[in-house]
């Protein structure tokens, strides 16, 4: 179950952020519940507020059992985790020691920044995980530049739900490069997309396809949160994401 909930701080007060938002420094909250999933695709819809950047303490955890969940990032070649992270929760720990931690538990992290367009894999033995993430809502299309890897976790970086159709393409050879979604208990890849640019196959045939080539994957939806994982054989992909205002 997923919710997307919203508060938009606008000049005149406050605006419910939908389709008539105008606000150009609109923030909000979001929360994914992963409970179920052990293996699962972690974006974070927001930047920290007057940043391009988002912070680990930018989101919460609840359900969250430190010796069993992490999310971390991978390694953009093998695609195995390079760097670990828990959370740790006030009711259990104390407040001086929540948020989140190195798995080692040897540094807090919560002020630890990454660009947009970083994402993570969620490893949750617990299967009772929920993330909200709150921040500031990105008002300019999103460039994700991928060049030189291979593997990567491809976040939504906004904080509603967007369709394959809705990102661009650039380097993308449909011969050796996918997005994919994966299995929640295995990371097996499952569905996998491909694009066809329109200068190669035409304007008839451009766009987000299975890999197969028999079905248009442009309705394939990402909810804020979320993230799909990138398979760039060709290392040469960049991806832009719209604006969310």
């Amino acid at each position: 179950m997923k919710k997307l909930m919203f508060a938009a701080a606008v000049a005149a007060g406050l605006a419910a952020f939908g389709d008539g938002i105008e606000s150009s420094n609109s923030v909000g909250y979001n929360i994914v519940d992963f409970s179920g999933k052990t293996m699962v695709c972690v974006g974070v819809p927001f930047n920290s507020t007057g940043a391009t950047t988002f912070k680990l303490g930018d989101f919460t955890a609840e359900g969250f059992d430190a010796g069993s969940d992490t999310i971390q990032t991978i390694d953009p070649d093998t695609a195995d985790g390079v760097d670990f992270y828990v959370y740790l929760d006030a009711a259990t720990y104390g407040a001086a020691l929540a948020g989140w931690w190195t798995d080692d538990l040897s540094e807090s992290v919560n002020d630890t920044e990454f660009d947009v367009g970083t994402g993570f894999l969620g490893a949750f033995g617990a299967q009772g995980v929920v993330l909200t993430a709150a921040g500031e809502v990105p008002t300019s299309p999103i460039e994700m530049d991928f060049t030189g890897k291979t593997m990567v976790i491809v976040p939504n970086p906004l904080p509603r739900t967007v369709t394959l159709s809705e990102i661009t393409a650039e380097g993308f050879d449909a011969g050796s490069d996918t997005l994919q979604t994966i299995d929640p208990d295995t990371a097996d890849g499952v569905d996998f997309y491909v694009f066809l640019d329109e200068a190669t196959y035409g304007a008839a045939l451009a766009g987000w396809w299975t890999d197969d080539l028999s079905e248009s994957a442009g309705d394939v939806e990402i909810p804020a949160g979320e993230a799909i994982l990138g398979a760039f054989g060709a290392g040469e992909v960049v991806l832009t994401f719209p604006a969310a205002l």
